[in-house]
């Protein structure tokens, strides 16, 4: 086995003109966290899978859906103690209890400050403009309720792309044009992009390019 492993600075490029005023530093420093859940899940699954045997082929999207619930999980396991040093406590899969039978709806990631009484909710998977528009249309019909010591809430999707080619200064321009261009699409609620950053993959194969871009929303 051989492993051609290079590693490269992360990118962060903003939708306009310098950084937005809504991007705060906790924003993106979740940013980096889900930049260091992907590559850990990564690296990960290429570890296990290592001579293991075939299994069963998973259709696209209970793969994508297995894919995203590891993700998630990596992202809360890796900002707990940073969270907990901003005074923030994490929980993971927010339940909203609608008081009837089955599953009720919950948010992937949310962060309480007591000190702000603030409740910020996070949505997270991979990158389609459905995939936008649902998420954000569900935290829209969540914003109503909260909870009574964190009344002030915030919520953003932060959904992500992987590409095997080669990244280039102009890919990473057609990729914000892309995520501005489906945030201008929904109509209600309003959606912004806010930065998008990205960086290298690891690949077990020589010459082999692996990368992904990660785009951080704020819905209002």
């Amino acid at each position: 086995m051989t492993c051609d492993v290079s590693w490269r600075m992360r990118y962060l490029d903003y939708p306009g003109q310098g950084r937005p005023a809504g991007l705060t530093e906790s924003l993106e420093e979740l940013l980096v966290l889900t930049l260091g859940a992907i590559e850990s899940v990564n690296v990960e699954r290429w570890a296990l899978s290592f001579g293991a045997l075939d299994g069963p082929i998973l259709p696209g999207k209970l793969r994508t859906a297995a894919y995203e619930t590891d993700v998630v999980g990596a992202v809360h396991r890796l900002g707990q103690r940073y969270w907990e040093r901003r005074g923030e406590a994490a929980m993971w899969e927010r339940p909203f209890p609608t008081g009837k039978k089955g599953r009720p709806p919950a948010v992937d990631i949310a962060l309480f400050s007591a000190t702000a009484e603030r409740e910020t909710r996070v949505e997270f998977g991979e990158y389609s403009r459905s995939k936008l528009r649902e998420d954000a249309s569900k935290l829209s019909e969540l914003v109503g309720q909260t909870h009574d010591v964190y009344p002030n809430v915030e919520s953003y999707v932060v959904l992500w792309s992987e590409s095997e080619a080669r990244m280039t200064k102009e890919r990473r321009r057609s990729l914000v044009r892309e995520y501005s261009a489906a945030a201008g699409k929904i109509a209600h609620p309003k959606v912004e992009l806010l930065s998008v950053t990205g960086a290298d993959l690891f690949t077990a194969a020589r010459g082999h390019h692996r990368w992904f871009a990660i785009a951080l929303f704020r819905i209002s």
